[in-house]
């Protein structure tokens, strides 16, 4: 038993140890300046606190005057002092952050080439620090996008500048909670993970690569629909939200977006596809949004906000492309928010009926000759308190003017007087809104919409660019200075950071009367569709059934997207139902009957 003199000699040497590595610590958690190996000193730290604090606990059962009761016993002590002699390996945490390091070192010095310009300073450097992308690097380091938890999935924290992986590892405590971004001007949101890198040169994104298993490790959880072809593609997902946004984006907001979009573009065209498709991920994820577009019948089980994202790196397409593609991802979101509010409406009410269906087909499939075709879609229908249940029959009994034994002949007649033109009745139009209110509330219109104008934007801003040249390769030659010759510097010329920056901007998005319109007129197609395509009360669809191809928006006016195919299937619908309903009141008659026993007063 050692006496009181060795005790506090022992004590004291396990202060002195403690206060030896205190500059150590300052210097690895030290968010001012960059520091080289930040993660293994952290961990290789905490595990010489964890063994101080043994021993300090194995020496408190010696002194008397310890006010600690619980007793280790002789065999706990000789652990503890047999664990303090041993070198034990390093842990999985440290042999990675160690491999990380060494990876680094054999990777090639920055080049002047690698030098930020004053254009690529304004967006990537560390939040928490300021410090440059280059100086993030050179300590071998590498920035990353901060990413918030929405109620969809992780989203783009467009607003925050990025923070290195380090200081992300140091303020989550090696990622195991959020983080607030106190360094924030204003809001200060919650950082739950990081995302796509910043890519600012391929010696950049070389360093970048090797934090990226663990940046993926850490985001693909928190994909609720992660593929298995890679979960680098859980960064799709990231990128799509980012373009959903209902306001116009301001100019940094959106070079964030083009930004990410850029790294994503590099990580996905550095990974082989392990889908068994020949090339790389970005091949897959370009023919995955490929195929959305030219074949309608694959997109019910589509992730549409990955989808988004892919459309966005695609290089193959046209102007008319793009346009289309923004055009079918707002068509079936409307479809999916409409298959849904009417399956929740059926719940509801007890049962949404064949006829109110019919009903809703009858009222958006309206004539055009009282006004000028696609007038009243640009003006959204006025907003009105929802009645809690059954929307569809409170709308037909405030406005009685539906008659399902001359419905069918009345919309036969307006195939043949307008063929391809149509418009909703003002009964319709209201019994949309509150359709989607009470069975769709979380579907945001307004978000898929500025898709519309994105995409069309950003096929111009692929367009308007000099043949050969990719908006990558743009964004490229603004964010570096580049080299010419021997150690010259020359700083990025105006005209690519004027050409970036144009490009950026049209992702920022504004809605106009024109799009507002085909938006309109592409949720009536998708409300039509699932009217007269009904899915089963499970959600699910029958076994061996093939999916209907949901009609395509041609044009601004509601009737060249839904044409006269609804008017006419809606025709015999009504039809068949009221023969239906015939036969059963023959089958049993009431005329000369009596009243059943008991019934009435």
């Amino acid at each position: 038993r050692p006496s009181r003199c060795q005790l506090a000699l022992l004590r004291e040497r396990l202060v002195g140890a403690k206060v030896q590595v205190d500059h150590v610590r300052e210097a690895a958690e030290a968010l001012s300046s960059p520091c080289t190996g930040r993660s293994l000193l952290r961990l290789r730290l905490a595990e010489l606190e964890q063994r101080r604090m043994r021993l300090s606990y194995a020496l408190g059962h010696f002194d008397e005057d310890d006010q600690d009761t619980r007793c280790l016993g002789a065999v706990g002590i000789d652990a503890v002092l047999r664990d303090a002699a041993q070198h034990p390996p390093p842990s999985p945490g440290v042999v990675s952050a160690l491999r990380r390091i060494e990876a680094a070192r054999a990777l090639p010095d920055l080049l002047v080439g690698d030098v930020l310009s004053d254009f690529g300073k304004q967006y990537a450097y560390d939040g928490p620090s300021r410090a440059s992308a280059f100086e993030i690097a050179a300590a071998g380091d590498a920035l990353f996008f901060p990413l918030t938890q929405g109620a969809e999935g992780p989203e783009l924290a467009s607003d925050l500048a990025p923070i290195s992986f380090e200081a992300f590892q140091l303020l989550s405590d090696g990622g195991t909670r959020a983080v607030e971004a106190t360094w924030a001007c204003e809001a200060k949101p919650i950082i739950s993970m990081l995302g796509p890198p910043v890519f600012v040169s391929a010696s950049h994104f070389s360093r970048a690569q090797l934090f990226l298993p663990d940046v993926i490790r850490q985001l693909a959880p928190a994909e609720t629909r992660i593929a298995a072809d890679g979960a680098e593609k859980a960064l799709l997902g990231v990128l799509g939200r980012a373009l959903l946004v209902a306001d116009r984006m301001d100019t940094t907001r959106a070079f964030a977006v083009f930004l990410a979009a850029r790294a994503i573009y590099a990580v996905l065209q550095s990974r082989s596809s392990s889908d068994g498709r020949e090339g790389s991920m970005l091949a897959s994820a370009q023919k995955e949004a490929d195929d959305f577009l030219k074949k309608p019948g694959l997109r019910s089980k589509s992730d549409l906000h990955r989808l988004a994202g892919a459309g966005l790196l695609v290089d193959a397409w046209s102007l008319e492309e793009f346009r289309a593609f923004g055009a079918a991802l707002f068509a079936e979101s409307a479809r999916r928010a409409a298959a849904l509010a009417l399956t929740r409406v059926s719940k509801r009410s007890g049962g949404c009926s064949e006829m109110e269906r019919l009903w809703l087909v009858w009222a958006l499939l309206g004539p055009t000759s009282h006004q000028e075709v696609g007038t009243e879609v640009a003006q959204p229908p006025p907003r009105s308190p929802p009645p809690s249940k059954a929307p569809l029959l409170h709308a037909i009994i405030t406005h009685g003017v539906f008659n399902p034994l001359q419905a069918a002949e009345e919309l036969e007649t307006l195939h043949r007087s307008e063929p391809t033109t149509s418009s909703p009745r003002e009964a319709g139009r209201v019994a949309l809104q509150q359709l989607l209110d009470v069975g769709a509330p979380h579907w945001q219109a307004d978000k898929w919409r500025s898709l519309f104008v994105r995409f069309e934007a950003w096929g111009y801003a692929r367009a308007a660019l000099s043949e050969g040249r990719s908006p990558w390769d743009q964004l490229d030659a603004s964010m570096v200075r580049l080299d010419q010759g021997a150690g010259k510097e020359v700083a990025a010329s105006a005209g690519d950071s004027e050409a970036t920056a144009c490009i950026a901007s049209s992702l920022q998005g504004s809605s106009t009367a024109s799009n507002m319109q085909d938006a309109h007129a592409s949720t009536i197609v998708a409300v039509v569709e699932a009217c007269l395509h009904p899915a089963d009360d499970s959600g699910m669809k029958a076994k061996g059934a093939v999916e209907p191809s949901p009609p395509q928006l041609t044009g601004a006016a509601i009737g060249s997207a839904v044409g006269s195919p609804p008017r006419l299937s809606a025709a015999s619908a009504l039809r068949a139902l009221v023969a239906r309903r015939a036969a059963n009141a023959r089958q049993f008659p009431i005329c000369g009957g009596q009243l059943p026993a008991g019934a009435g007063p």
